[in-house]
């Protein structure tokens, strides 16, 4: 949708001279003289060459002047030749060139009857790629274009534009131009045949490209400008155009349209003709974006900008031309348009202005999707945003699943999912990783293969299929793994895709189907969360482009790619069974978006309460990686163990840390994560990552027998078991992997299983356990998201979060109510014990 506004300019030159023009550029150094070099001399074509400098640009060749000479079908049958000073008349009318010797000529005389042999553009700069065959192509059509052909020695150079010229003040960059009908002003590629037939050169104004299929007709155009008052600028026409409503110069400064001025008087530009307006600096007015009150509009990113924004009521809004989420301008707009939407008439005006996109939804709001895009004056599309305008409010909580506020439907839904999910719940369809959404439906553009993100962002419509990723060159950080918001993340502002480890529940569970809350509703969608928060089967677009699986199927994307593969990493959800996994990220699955501050939890009343802490740091060579602790059956010293096989005594813990002494008890070629001690027998156990259980008997504690295998664990190398604790005569055993967490007892039979992620909201590992007899809690340490869990000792509900970050790697907690501390160490690059005094133990 574009709107142009007509202001009215009496400029006196309008009806100003009227003369024909020639045309300028440059480019390579020509071919030196000698066996089967070609000498020509180039002229200007009558009456070119008696145009003025001020009313053409260029009456004369000048050294630095570069021609194309094209000689045959493929693109690769042509050369640049660069005048030298040398190759110039002293009045510039001619100028002699060399062809190289190994062009050779293009000889068409026997089935068409054309005598050229070769054939020339100028400006070569603006020349297009491919085959030119015995036409002049031009893919930068607002130049001052020439073509020529040979006849016998000579090339004859035609003027291919209609020209109008103007001087203007004002510093600007650059300019806009459009008729105020619509009318044809440019090309993406335009051509020309300059040939001799044997009658003399025949010029073809070409309104058709034979083997150009991106010729495309352009109602505006947009060109440099220098502002100065003194410097001459042009507006070339391929062919001319007749003004039937006159015309609109918008002028461009910093990436904003600033002033405008215009004609509503009829004028014909023909080819090969000026129109001299002469200074039109009087005659610019303060641009005002047509049917829109900037002053009046909601700024819908006054609280940050994105890529999506959410329309809630009927109104006028508006948002800054900037990527995403950044301050970075989008660049030089000239329009802005719908490009799809999905309920007709949602807007009733839709512009620019002052580096915004300002629109006026429909006075009744109109619930539905619409991509909006802006453009530059070639018609590209510089960047797009999504416009969200819901049926219903849309919340967010945290629903007992992440630390984060999850929004409460996918994005783009326009009401909530239920038990009952229909359409309306659905959403919008994203191939990972881009920021611009395709509706619930095969997409009307698709092509098969992959796209660069350049590409993506110029083709917002072009969905592009391919059995694996859509990018052709990965990017795993477009959509911000293991970092923060994207310019390319497609949520709104405040939100963002999450990161795997923001919702475990999800992302890092084998099973959505043990989340607290599940429940399953046949053909329609799945519940999770505490409150219960819905998710529709959608549906998704496959590898061929084909939107399926709508009632039976749903992809969730988040923010990771699993670059084994190179693929999108999301939970795949097929009726009541789910898989978190890589998935191709050319398909179009959902997204569900949480907020990027991460919301409060609040701990269970009478918990503990987290004070300050002091450490000590060990020599290396007497403490090698301690990775787990655990107070003696006497509560006088703590158990240690060490990744590199070591037993470690801690003793003179009473006063302070300063103090405590280390001592090696027992060595074994193991890789010790974890110590915990039967409280009947003093017996210790042992975690060996990544599956194995040691027994180490008291009193002696020198020798050990392996009790339990965690098979599950076998495969999961260094992310193993990590973590053990002793609980009611059973033992507690986990994994870094999946927040894991088995239950086995002494004998070696596996009671259960569970995966702590699906019961406390933001847990990504296990790096250690302690069981608390004494208040029957469990104590779970998370190095990679540097806090503390405190769940009930059945492992039911997390009760209590403490934040450890001042830990570099917290593999160990132990509980000692004696001394009113929780004990922890950090296996880095040296080893530290923690003492964390806590109120209410």
């Amino acid at each position: 949708m574009k709107r142009i506004n007509n202001y009215l300019l009496n400029l006196a030159a309008i009806a100003a001279l009227v003369i024909p023009v020639s045309c300028e550029r440059e480019m390579d150094a020509p071919a030196e003289e000698g066996a089967g070099v070609r000498t020509f001399t180039c002229v200007f074509a009558e009456p070119d060459s008696k145009v003025s400098v001020e009313s053409s640009g260029k009456t004369r060749w000048e050294a630095g002047d570069q021609i194309l000479i094209n000689a045959g079908a493929k693109g690769t049958d042509r050369a640049t030749v660069t005048l030298t000073a040398g190759d110039i008349s002293n009045d510039g009318k001619t100028a002699t060139i060399a062809i190289p010797a190994d062009l050779a000529p293009y000889d068409r005389k026997a089935d068409r009857g054309i005598l050229s042999t070769y054939y020339a553009m100028y400006p070569a700069s603006a020349v297009a790629s491919g085959n030119l065959y015995y036409n002049q192509a031009f893919s930068e059509t607002n130049d001052l274009l020439m073509a020529a052909c040979n006849v016998d020695d000579t090339f004859v150079f035609y003027n291919l534009c209609g020209v109008i010229s103007f001087k203007v003040s004002g510093g600007f960059d650059s300019y806009i131009f459009s008729g105020n009908n619509g009318e044809t002003v440019a090309y993406e590629v335009y051509q020309a045949r300059v040939r001799d037939n044997g009658k003399g050169p025949e010029v073809t104004y070409l309104q058709s490209a034979d083997s150009y299929k991106e010729f495309t007709a352009l109602d505006q155009v947009e060109g440099k400008v220098k502002a100065d008052g003194s410097t001459v600028n042009y507006v070339c026409l391929p062919t001319g155009a007749n003004f039937t409503g006159g015309f609109t110069f918008k002028f461009v400064k910093n990436g904003e349209i600033v002033k405008v001025a215009a004609s509503s008087s009829p004028v014909n530009v023909d080819h090969g003709k000026l129109l001299n307006l002469g200074d039109i600096t009087s005659h610019l007015e303060t641009y005002v974006a047509p049917g829109i009150d900037p002053s009046a509009a909601q700024d819908l990113g006054a609280g940050g900008t994105a890529n999506c924004y959410i329309v809630s009521k009927a109104g006028t809004y508006k948002f800054k031309t900037v990527k995403g989420n950044s301050t970075t301008s989008v660049g030089s707009v000239a329009s802005v348009e719908v490009l799809w939407e999905t309920t007709s008439g949602m807007f009733e005006n839709l512009t620019f202005a002052s580096n915004y996109v300002l629109l006026k939804t429909a006075s009744t709001l109109k619930p539905g999707n619409a991509l909006i895009a802006a453009k530059d004056a070639s018609g590209k599309v510089l960047w797009s945003w999504h416009i969200w305008v819901p049926k219903t409010e849309v919340s967010a909580e945290m629903y007992g699943l992440s630390w984060y506020l999850m929004l409460s439907r996918n994005l783009g839904a326009l009401e909530d999912a239920s038990a009952s999910a229909g359409p309306d719940s659905y959403g919008m369809l994203y191939q990972w990783g881009r920021k611009d959404p395709f509706p619930c439906a095969t997409p009307a553009t698709k092509k098969a293969g992959t796209m660069t993100l350049t590409e993506s962002i110029q083709n917002p419509t072009t969905f592009a299929y391919n059995d694996g990723t859509w990018m052709t060159t990965v990017d795993k950080s477009v959509w911000g793994d293991k970092a923060t918001k994207t310019i390319y993340d497609p949520c709104p502002p405040g939100y963002k895709v999450p990161m795997r480890e923001d919702v475990t529940a999800f992302f890092q569970t084998d099973a959505v189907s043990g989340v607290t809350g599940w429940q399953y509703a046949s053909g329609h969608a799945f519940a999770v969360g505490e409150p219960q928060v819905w998710f529709p089967y959608t549906g998704y677009i496959d590898k061929t482009g084909a939107y399926v699986s709508a009632g039976s199927v749903t992809k969730v994307w988040n923010s990771h790619m699993d670059t084994a593969n190179n693929q999108g990493y999301g939970l795949f959800v097929t009726n009541d069974s789910s898989s978190r996994s890589s998935q191709r990220a050319a398909q179009g699955g959902t997204v569900r978006c949480i907020s990027e501050q991460q919301g409060s939890f609040v701990n269970d009343p009478g918990m503990p309460v987290m004070g300050s802490y002091k450490r000590i740091v060990f020599d290396t060579s007497k403490v090698v990686e301690l990775s787990g602790l655990h107070l003696s059956k006497d509560k006088t010293f703590l158990w240690g163990v060490g990744d590199e096989g070591y037993l470690y005594k801690f003793t003179n813990i009473d006063g302070d840390v300063s103090a405590i002494t280390p001592a090696t008890q027992w060595t074994h070629d193991a890789d010790m994560e974890g110590v915990t001690l039967d409280p009947d027998t003093g017996n210790l156990y042992l975690a060996i990552e990544p599956r194995k259980v040691y027994k180490i008997p008291a009193p002696n504690y020198n020798s050990y027998s392996t009790i339990i295998e965690v098979e599950e664990a076998a495969s999961m190398g260094n992310s193993g078991m990590e973590g053990i604790a002793w609980h009611k005569g059973d033992l507690y055993l986990g994994a870094q992997s999946g927040a894991t967490l088995w239950c086995y007892t002494l004998s070696g039979t596996k009671k259960w299983k569970k995966q702590l992620g699906s019961i406390a909201p933001g847990i990504t590992e296990v790096g250690d356990l302690f069981y608390d007899a004494k208040t029957d809690l469990l104590w779970v340490s998370d190095s990679e998201a540097f806090k503390l869990f405190v769940f009930d000792g059945d492992v039911t509900k997390v009760k209590a979060i403490y934040d450890i970050s001042f830990i570099g790697n917290p593999e160990s907690v132990c509980v000692d109510h004696e001394r009113g501390c929780v004990w922890m160490a950090d296996d880095g690059s040296t080893s530290k014990i923690y003492k964390i005094t806590f109120t209410g133990l």
